[in-house]
């Protein structure tokens, strides 16, 4: 398992904005706490960077300055990854 920043992940195509409720339900029940939450699952491409798979909810709540979450490698792909928009961008 590896600790990344959540700022740096990059959205699916189909998730490029966070589920507004689902947000605010989770800030309510966790804040900015990252304890004991779930890995995100992310596809890694050959330059390293990472695209969430599931989690993007999670790392939207989780991305404040110096915080670290942790993420699970599924899949390595061969597409660029690196023109998809970053959490930090849509947070």
């Amino acid at each position: 398992m590896l600790f990344v920043d959540p700022g740096e992940l990059r959205l699916p195509p189909s998730r490029e904005s966070v589920d507004p409720f689902k947000l605010a339900r989770q800030f309510a029940a966790y804040n900015g706490n990252v304890d004991r939450m779930p890995p995100i699952e992310v596809i890694v491409d050959r330059a390293g960077v990472m695209q969430i798979q599931n989690g993007v909810t999670r790392a939207t709540r989780a991305c404040q300055p110096g915080t670290k979450v942790p993420v699970v490698v599924q899949a390595p792909t061969r597409r660029d990854l690196s023109g998809r928009p970053k959490v930090r961008d849509q947070s």
